[in-house]
């Protein structure tokens, strides 16, 4: 069945990878395995300070090629495996003799339909570092930290996780927009660097029923009793057990 997939390559060497499937696909005869081989674009129209209209292509996924093929073909996969350029099929592991997972048709979708947009040059608002949220574009709802800003050009190198690597991507100004702090105004923290380990936070207010009499608050629980247990070092980690037992035969 023929599916799309994702091949890895090094940042500007995918037209050179592009053509090298092209022609090893006509001399090993595999054009009904591999049918397509695409690098990720868009059409740009930028209006300069002049007023002028430049359209451009560029790439997307710079490091990425798709490819629409027959998986289930050794020999098609083969050929695309040990292609000069290619590193490798993004998703590939151990399992299933290294072979990588289809992309879904959603993801399909999101790259290979792009529309040609057309944008105004726009002052930068950005520093290095800063985190950011793509908006417009194949990369939509992406988040991204900003690596390089280039203000005579409108556009920003922004590192976005795309397959579970982190990816270089070239954007317009437009195309991005800077993230809402969670706490502070001029904080720091923000939905795309908060770590995913510690969000979150609890408190616990421990104090006698005449301390909460005399600060006039409402109790939400009491302790109805309390237990500790030791046991051999040989189960250690199963010491709750005992120990909640014997709170409650107390309780």
């Amino acid at each position: 069945m023929l599916r799309w997939y994702v091949i890895n390559t090094y940042s500007g060497h995918e037209k050179k990878v592009q053509a090298n499937i092209e022609r090893r696909i006509v001399t090993m005869g595999r054009q009904s395995s591999i049918r397509r081989i695409i690098i990720p674009t868009e059409q740009v129209v930028e209006t300069n300070k002049d007023g002028q209209k430049i359209q451009t292509e560029r790439r997307t996924l710079p490091g990425y090629v798709l490819v629409n093929m027959d998986m289930g073909d050794d020999d098609a996969w083969s050929l695309v495996k040990n292609t000069p350029g290619v590193t490798g099929f993004v998703g590939a592991t151990k399992n299933d003799d290294h072979r990588p997972p289809p992309l879904t048709p959603g993801e399909v979708d999101r790259l290979l339909h792009t529309a040609t947009e057309t944008r105004v040059k726009v002052r930068a608002e950005f520093t290095v570092g800063e985190s950011i949220k793509v908006i417009s574009g194949p990369l939509s709802d992406f988040t991204g930290e900003i690596a390089e800003i280039n203000s005579e050009s409108g556009r920003v190198k922004v590192l976005v996780s795309i397959f579970g690597r982190e990816t270089p991507a070239e954007l317009s100004f437009d195309q991005v927009k800077k993230l809402k702090t969670a706490f502070a105004k001029d904080g720091s923290v923000n939905a795309a660097n908060a770590s995913g380990i510690n969000d979150g936070a609890a408190v616990l207010i421990l104090m006698s029923e005449s301390e909460a009499k005399r600060r006039g608050l409402q109790p939400l629980a009491r302790i109805a009793s309390w237990a500790q247990a030791g046991v051999d070092p040989a189960i250690m980690g199963t010491g709750p057990i005992p120990a909640s037992q014997s709170a409650l035969k107390k309780a």
